[in-house]
């Protein structure tokens, strides 16, 4: 899957019907994070997984704001320590946006619960994973939510995204 991605960014088809519908039958996942690492080590864990997923990373909240309209992710994987716009803002704008209403959220952070609820907690429903992150249960999360749109359940439907 990653080969196909990689050939059609190069050769300018990600717009093709069959780009289209290869996307279409994949979760879609966006992550903001600004620790390259941990974009890194998600990103390479997800191709080894080799789970239907087309995701995409950006190191700031305004590259995602830019960018999540095109992308239209089924799920947001964000840091809540980003720089400029974080990442309490962010998703609480999201959350607000009626556009954004289907799309599940994933906190990563290695703030405590204390220091999240401090600044506001996070929007209703949104799971919240400590780093360093637990592979295995970020595998099993995204196995999972790749299966239950396979079954075309959306998140606001989905007992595990919302």
């Amino acid at each position: 899957m990653s080969s196909l991605r990689a050939y059609a960014k190069a050769h300018g088809t990600r717009n093709t019907m069959a780009a289209q519908a290869l996307s279409s039958s994949q979760l879609r996942v966006l992550i903001v994070d600004d620790d390259e690492v941990t974009l890194e080590v998600i990103r390479s864990s997800m191709e080894r997984w080799a789970l239907p997923i087309d995701c995409t990373v950006t190191n700031s909240a305004i590259d995602a704001m830019l960018d999540i309209g095109k992308i239209k992710p089924d799920l947001l994987i964000s840091d809540l320590n980003i720089p400029v716009v974080d990442g309490f803002e962010f998703l609480r704008k999201l959350r607000s946006n009626p556009e954004y209403s289907e799309m599940a959220f994933l906190v990563i952070t290695g703030m405590s619960p204390e220091q999240i609820e401090a600044r506001g907690g996070v929007p209703e429903k949104t799971p919240v994973i400590s780093k360093p992150l637990d592979m295995v249960w970020l595998q099993g999360f995204l196995a999972a939510a790749a299966y239950l749109k396979s079954m075309n359940w959306g998140p606001t439907r989905s007992p595990l995204l919302g």
